[in-house]
């Protein structure tokens, strides 16, 4: 089995990982915070970069320099719509709860207008 294939999946799928894992990580249990915008921005970077380092020392003697260019950029890409997912996930869970909370609220207040209870 060839290396290269390995190691661009690993890159890509390892910083897709590590960007959900600190986007959803309890921050405020280990910090008593959120992340500040500096922070969530160095877990970001080295969620891309860490990743692809790993990947090019591993295939130290095997990558020239398009291969360890397109293992930084398949983390980036890979970050990248991680953290469009996760956003987007985080909407539609934010919308799920709005609608919810609306049918709560509605349900409610009719109980409290409705005279034939």
């Amino acid at each position: 089995m060839e290396l290269i294939p390995v190691l661009k999946f690993g890159t890509v799928s390892l910083s897709a990982l590590l960007i959900f894992a600190a986007h959803w990580f309890p921050w405020p249990m280990v910090f008593g915070r959120k992340l500040r915008r500096l922070e969530a921005y160095a877990a970001g970077t080295l969620a891309i970069f860490v990743p692809a380092t790993l990947a090019v020392f591993a295939g130290l003697d095997d990558l020239d320099a398009v291969d360890t260019l397109t293992l930084f950029w398949l983390a980036l890409s890979g970050a990248g719509v991680a953290t469009f997912a996760a956003w987007g996930i985080d909407s539609a869970v934010s919308s799920y709860h709005a609608m919810k909370d609306r049918i709560d609220r509605a349900e409610l207040s009719n109980r409290h207008t409705d005279p034939t209870e």
